[in-house]
């Protein structure tokens, strides 16, 4: 029985404050909140993700009048679901022979659970790609460019690796499986790329 002079219902940016506060004036203070990691929706749904993607689109619309300049910008989303783990699941009391009950499946990482573009961890793969290209007009119908790449510009990890604490005991199937955040990754890190070359 855990109790508090202050319980703080949700970990919003105003219940956060709010427990932060409680606590600096000496008050054994409780946050309760569903999620593992605090934030509320305005952080990883609402008003962060929402100015970010309204701050993207402001960026390329700017970035049209460029074209005048001979300037061209481009981006790239991608987002891919992630890739179930198939294995041999062994949860089960051993058999009359001695062998351990096991079955096939496929499951997903973090129990399958609903995740979003920004914030937290994130339930499959991502990336954001930015490019600009100049180009320069040259005699007899040859051209100069210059290109400068951002490859995964807000740097995700996306991992490919997974790690399995447990397909469950006693006979009930309860697997949970989980990202291994110290194993290998799909794609590159943040890579920036400048290439140049003729057309003609």
């Amino acid at each position: 029985m855990i109790s508090a002079q202050v319980v703080v219902v949700g970990g919003g940016p105003g219940g956060y404050a709010a427990a932060f506060l409680a606590a600096d004036l000496g008050l054994k203070t409780a946050l309760v909140d569903p999620e593992v990691n605090p934030g509320g929706v305005c952080v990883y749904r609402g008003c962060i993700p929402s100015k970010a993607l309204l701050h993207v689109a402001k960026l390329v619309a700017e970035a049209r009048h460029a074209e005048a300049w001979g300037i061209t910008f481009a981006g790239k989303l991608t987002l891919a679901t992630p890739t179930p783990l198939n294995d041999n699941a062994c949860f089960g009391p051993p058999q009359p022979s001695g062998a351990p009950s096991c079955k096939p499946v496929g499951v997903l990482p973090n129990g399958g659970q609903k995740q979003f573009l920004f914030g937290g961890k994130v339930f499959g793969y991502r990336d954001i790609d930015f490019q600009a290209t100049k180009n320069f007009d040259l005699t007899h119908g040859m051209s100069l460019y210059v290109r400068f790449d951002v490859l995964n510009a807000f740097n995700y990890k996306n991992y490919s690796d997974y790690s399995v604490h447990t397909w469950g005991s006693g006979g009930v199937y309860a697997p949970d499986v989980v990202y291994n955040t110290t194993g290998n990754l799909t794609g590159v890190p943040r890579t920036l790329k400048l290439s140049m070359g003729f057309r003609w």
